[in-house]
């Protein structure tokens, strides 16, 4: 009898443990969600259509989000001085110069997109009337008026130009680099190929304009562009999964496709579709995908995040 009585409180001593645990590690996880997410933002659609995604999703899943509009040089500034969390746009080789300049100051966390590219490129005409490489640009000078678009300041593309142009690779050195942020750069390009005007410009690939645009891009022998074949990563600041590993989790498993990315960019800048608008209606018709980015994810209440996102777009 005795012994019967001491395994009921054996029983019972491990029952209350087991709940006392049980609300310790939903208190935990609770207390993650507490401070504000920040996600670094650039002018590029790319990276406005991913962070409006991403936003959505921890949104739903109990996360404050904010995104801040940062030119690209600084991005890596506002990593190492903890002012953003997430950076989903690093190109490299683009950005490589800026990963090494700040190599202290974030942590690699995956490559989410590895079948980008980014060179220069010219229109088609321009492309069949001769044009098909840098080192045949200087040829034809005169059509492009001595002109080369190089996209932002101090941008991957900005730094490839200015060099080029320093130490005349490819006879560039008395030519003129036209900078611009780069929906700026994109129209000018766009007016230009309506007239048959001659143009060189940054061109890549995830982006709307390999849908609507006909261009080609040019062949680099002397490799002033690194690899035209490109990946994007995403990069935290310095202690970031310690503070979120739960987060964390998500931005292991989170991986796009070219074709999604220039999706995106097609419908929010040629279909003027709004940021927010575009990610609820991407969310809702693909929510396999979503599941498998919130894979070993839980929501502040400590529930299967996939779960609360198909919740959330029901009641949406």
């Amino acid at each position: 009898m005795r012994k019967n009585h001491l395994i009921l409180i054996l029983l019972f001593v491990l029952l209350i443990s087991f709940s006392l645990g049980v609300k310790q590690n939903v208190k935990a996880q609770s207390a993650n969600f507490e401070e504000t997410i920040v996600l670094g933002e650039a002018s590029w659609p790319g990276i406005q259509a991913k962070n409006a995604i991403v936003e959505k999703i921890l949104e739903a899943i109990g996360y404050d989000v904010e995104r801040t509009l940062i030119s690209m040089p600084l991005i890596y500034e506002a990593l190492a001085g903890e002012e953003i969390d997430i950076w989903l746009g690093s190109w490299l080789p683009a950005q490589k110069s800026l990963r090494e300049e700040y190599s202290e100051n974030y942590e690699f966390v995956r490559t989410h997109l590895d079948e980008a590219y980014f060179i220069s490129a010219v229109p088609e005409y321009v492309y069949e009337a001769g044009v098909k490489s840098h080192s045949d640009l200087d040829d034809y000078a005169a059509k492009f008026n001595k002109k080369i678009y190089a996209g932002v300041p101090g941008s991957g593309s900005d730094e490839v130009i200015s060099r080029a142009i320093k130490n005349n690779i490819y006879g560039l050195g008395d030519w003129e680099k036209i900078n611009a942020s780069w929906p700026a750069t994109i129209t000018q390009v766009e007016k230009k190929i309506k007239n048959e005007d001659w143009v060189v410009f940054p061109g890549w690939e995830p982006h709307w304009m390999n849908l609507v645009i006909d261009f080609k891009y040019l062949k680099d022998p002397k490799k002033i562009w690194g690899q035209a074949e490109s990946k994007v990563d995403t990069i935290i600041r310095t202690g970031f999964k310690e503070d979120y590993p739960n987060l964390y989790k998500f931005l292991e498993n989170f991986t796009v496709n070219s074709e999604m990315q220039s999706s995106w960019t097609y419908q929010l800048v040629k279909k003027n579709m709004d940021a927010q608008v575009l990610a609820k209606n991407w969310i809702k018709n693909n929510l396999k995908i979503t599941d498998s980015w919130l894979a070993g994810v839980k929501d502040k209440r400590g529930k299967r995040a996939a779960i609360t996102l198909r919740e959330k777009m029901t009641e949406d």
